[in-house]
């Protein structure tokens, strides 16, 4: 790597070199600047006050385009000069309007360098090819306004329509992610998953509730299943069905009981809109509902892997875990020690295993043309230990639990830095 200074009084096409560097990398007296997306020839100045692993830059490379002063990488390659990493992120249009609250993002910026660009839709300029927002200052760390050449990376965290994404996507490649942003609905992740004997036996069966007839399929082989929305989050609209003394037993996710001796005294409301049953696993701890959520996330390597793991316990009586329905939340090695009595050797096996598990079910996904980096499962474990998976999480809020408690913040240092480090590699650095 080359180290770069930018110099605020340079010429905007000229590049300075030391004369060892120049014999060196055999260059040429014109060479192209790599800046995000934006190439500039440049013409090469010997200058031999320059050590050879450094070159001095202009900081005003067009009308548009200035390059701000942070620590770049920088490289030559076949008289190209890369500058770098130039990654872009858009996150939440609240998270824009503050980015002061995300500044556990940035928190590994010395292991990624660079300029990060923070912008919304917005932004984008496709006549000039450019994008207005903020970039994070590391020396200040503040968030300063400008206008940017387009990003050789993007993580987004919002939908972008198709337009929007082809736009950027025939500039850029194939180097945007999480595109697109949207969670799977639970039928079409047990369909997908379904096929797999290897993961269909983790997965609980998932059907389209379609008559009463779905319901007591189901119900001869499990005596009670879940009721749950096809496309909603957050708990929103589940409810629980069981079967006792020849009652139906419904159970709101506030924990409210119904009971009805016909499932026609109930079924319309379900039937009126998309809902899914899904088989209940049996659990361990009858007391209280717990699940998991495993984080699988991008990083230098590109590789997927588990960057922290929680448990959350749910309230007395709740069918749900989610915030509104949640007693507290552990990390899911304490969970799997305390409340499930694993040794440290079996909490170490069953990460592996979660681990080979998730990581199999993103290789599906990938292979029908999704581009993901940073993604969360959740997962619960039978009265035998085994692991269930009931859903994976593309769009899972991560930036807002700042605003939850505090045991929602321990998988923050750990899960919120690691996808920029995803786009650095992404960008070619």
């Amino acid at each position: 790597m080359i180290s770069a200074i930018i110099d605020p009084a340079g010429k905007s096409n000229e590049v300075h070199i030391s004369g060892s560097a120049f014999l060196k990398y055999n260059l040429n007296k014109v060479i192209i600047l790599k800046f995000g997306n934006m190439k500039k020839r440049m013409i090469v100045k010997v200058n031999p006050a320059l050590k050879e692993d450094i070159v001095k830059l202009p900081k005003k490379l067009s009308k548009f385009i200035s390059i701000p002063s942070l620590p770049f990488d920088c490289y030559l390659r076949k008289d190209r000069l890369h500058l770098g990493p130039v990654i872009g992120f858009m996150p939440k249009p609240f998270f824009y309007s503050n980015p002061y609250k995300m500044m556990l993002r940035f928190q590994s910026y010395p292991s990624i360098n660079g300029l990060i660009i923070i912008f919304n839709k917005d932004g984008i300029s496709k006549k000039s090819k450019t994008i207005k927002g903020y970039y994070y200052d590391p020396a200040s760390k503040k968030f300063i306004k400008g206008t940017f050449p387009y990003p050789s990376s993007i993580f987004s965290v919002i939908p972008l329509n198709k337009r929007d994404y082809s736009h950027l996507r025939k500039n850029i490649g194939n180097t945007i992610f999480n595109y697109p942003f949207r969670n799977f609905d639970k039928l079409t992740f047990w369909k997908m998953t379904s096929q797999i004997p290897r993961l269909k036996n983790h997965i609980p069966e998932t059907r389209a509730l379609r008559s009463k007839d779905t319901i007591l399929q189901m119900l001869s082989k499990d005596r009670a299943m879940y009721l749950k929305p096809s496309k909603t989050s957050q708990g929103r609209g589940i409810y629980h069905l069981k079967m006792d003394k020849m009652q139906f037993v419904l159970t709101d996710n506030e924990g409210n009981r119904k009971y009805y001796s016909s499932l026609d005294q109930f079924i319309n409301k379900f039937q009126k809109r998309s809902y899914l049953i899904q088989e209940e696993v049996l659990i361990r701890k009858k007391d209280r509902k717990i699940d998991f959520r495993v984080y699988m996330q991008k990083g230098l390597n590109k590789k997927w892997k588990q960057t922290a793991m929680e448990a959350r316990v749910a309230k007395q009586d709740s069918i749900i875990t989610n915030s509104s329905g949640r007693d507290k939340v552990l990390p899911g090695s304490t969970a799997m020690e305390k409340l499930y009595g694993l040794s440290k050797k079996d909490i170490q096996k069953k990460a592996e295993e979660i681990t080979s598990l998730c990581a199999k079910i993103l290789s599906l996904i990938e292979k029908k043309g999704h581009h993901l980096g940073d993604v969360a499962f959740d997962f619960i474990l039978d009265e035998d230990n085994k692991v269930w998976l009931l859903e994976i999480q593309v769009n899972y809020a991560s930036d807002k639990k700042i605003f939850w408690t505090r045991d929602d913040h321990a998988v923050l240092p750990h899960i919120l830095p690691t996808p920029l480090e995803y786009a650095k590699v992404l960008a070619g650095f």
